[in-house]
């Protein structure tokens, strides 16, 4: 979390739901693709986002140049090391609630609500690949489709059987002294689609797995 921050000493909750599977959109199947989401649109049904070609992010701030705020130019010129050294920063890295689906139809649907109880799910530290924590199955591909070959290829449509989806879950304090300024939290790259809740409410959706994403989370902060 970093940028501008907020109001008073504020207590948030924040959820994650990480789909972990969008596909690339292929040569051989785009056509067919096109055919079929417009047929798809045409019988009256709607994509899920992840699926949805239109749609790459929602409630998402424009992209900009990496930067960072500092109270004066003389602490911005001496932070000049890789640790970041402002007071106008919050990292959120460390251990996570987690639990894992093998699809989006498995997933906890509910878990975002701040009444939802995940004293028993497992921990999993931030940042970090689910896959080489134990949770489904580490893949590296760079030229062919990421799912197994008894699946087609129909981008962008994505097999329904196994999609794993990952729900996190975190708490965290805003500093006190962050007064009157506007909160924004930063994922530095989520692979490869998710939407944040913050304190039970949905704040925004993004996908693009290499690419940055930032949120402003002011009115969502109690």
């Amino acid at each position: 979390m970093y940028r501008d921050i907020s109001d008073f000493f504020k207590r948030a909750f924040a959820y994650l739901l990480l789909v972990a599977l969008l596909v690339p959109v292929g040569r051989g199947g785009f056509v067919f693709a096109q055919k079929t989401v417009q047929g798809f649109y045409e019988a009256g049904g709607t994509l899920p986002d992840w699926e949805n070609p239109q749609v790459v992010g929602i409630n998402k701030e424009p992209a900009h140049l990496s930067f960072m705020h500092y109270p004066d130019r003389q602490s911005a010129l001496a932070d000049s090391g890789l640790a970041i050294h402002t007071p106008y920063y919050k990292s959120l890295d460390g251990m996570w609630k987690f639990h894992w689906s093998k699809n989006p139809a498995e997933r906890p649907k509910d878990f975002y609500k701040t009444s939802y109880n995940v004293s028993k799910w497992a921990s999993i530290p931030v940042p970090s690949n689910w896959q080489l924590e134990g949770y489904g199955r580490p893949i590296y591909l760079n030229f062919d489709y990421p799912f197994h070959p008894k699946y087609p290829a129909h981008p962008p449509l994505i097999p329904q059987d196994y999609d794993p989806v990952g729900s996190y879950r975190t708490t965290f304090t805003v500093p006190g002294d962050w007064d009157g300024r506007e909160v924004y939290i930063h994922f530095g790259g989520v692979k490869s689609a998710f939407y944040i809740w913050v304190n039970g409410k949905k704040v925004g959706y993004s996908q693009g797995s290499m690419t940055p994403a930032e949120f402003n989370l002011t009115p969502y902060l109690k």
